[in-house]
């Protein structure tokens, strides 16, 4: 145990939350839970088996059992969805408009400039540039809205 004190003066002595054991028996069908792999409640102790808990969760779950519960299910599904998909998927869809704007429009509009600057045209080859410059500015602003 241990004393928090509070203004005043006064100590309030409260006792420190022990490991509990959140083994024990169902309460719904009596089977082990440390055999049959229970749930167990780390806040207030309670235990349920894992097939029961599904059927009669509203009634022998508390509110933070439940709430643990689902942090655990939560827990559960990003770990799978990292499983199945490593990259998130407004990174993979930025990649992917970077890739377009990389191996497609980029050489064409920088061999549309060559072009207009080899053929003597220094204003077309600046707008051509101009154009690329402005078009690689919004992609940059449109995939770094999705992140």
């Amino acid at each position: 145990m241990y004393e928090r004190w509070v203004r005043g003066g006064a100590a309030i002595k409260e006792v420190e939350v022990e490991d509990r054991d959140t083994y024990g028996v169902c309460p719904v069908c009596y089977r082990e839970l440390r055999t049959i792999g229970g749930f167990g409640c780390d806040r207030c102790g309670r235990g349920v088996c894992r097939d029961c808990i599904r059927k009669y969760k509203d009634e022998y779950l508390c509110l933070q059992c439940t709430t643990q519960l689902s942090e655990e299910e939560q827990k559960k599904v990003e770990s799978a969805d990292e499983l199945v998909n490593p990259l998130p998927y407004a990174f993979r869809r930025t990649f992917l408009w970077w890739a377009v704007l990389v191996l497609l429009v980029a050489p064409i509009m920088l061999s549309a400039a060559w072009f207009f600057y080899t053929a003597g045209s220094m204003l077309e080859a600046s707008i051509v540039i101009i154009v690329l410059i402005l078009l690689t500015w919004y992609w940059n602003n449109e995939t770094a809205r999705w992140i």
